[in-house]
């Protein structure tokens, strides 16, 4: 099994309980409970995007771009002066994390 080592900062002050936390556990459980508090959170928020939704939207896109057409509706256009779509920060952070 192949181990990555990720390091994080903790603030003395404002990271007090945290600190205090990961100082109780048992030597060799941080780690793991760690690892349950992101993923806790990743399925909180639905962030999780994996290579197969990328995949999957790129697809829709080339079927799209093959037919050429583009429609943009008044929605479309309201929508669009609004920013990105919910979500898409979140979801290029994962990719952005996932290949470093």
């Amino acid at each position: 099994m192949s181990k990555v080592t990720k390091s994080f900062s903790l603030d003395v002050d404002d990271d007090r309980d945290l600190v205090s936390y990961l100082d109780a556990l048992p030597r060799g459980e941080g780690s793991g409970i760690i690892r349950a508090a992101l993923r806790a959170y990743l399925a909180e928020r639905g962030a999780a995007v994996t290579l197969g939704d990328v995949y999957a939207a790129i697809v829709r896109i080339e079927g799209k771009l093959e037919q050429g057409v583009t429609v943009v509706t008044a929605a479309d256009k309201a929508q669009s002066d609004k920013g990105d779509a919910p979500g898409t920060a979140e979801a290029a952070a994962n990719l952005d994390a996932w290949s470093k």
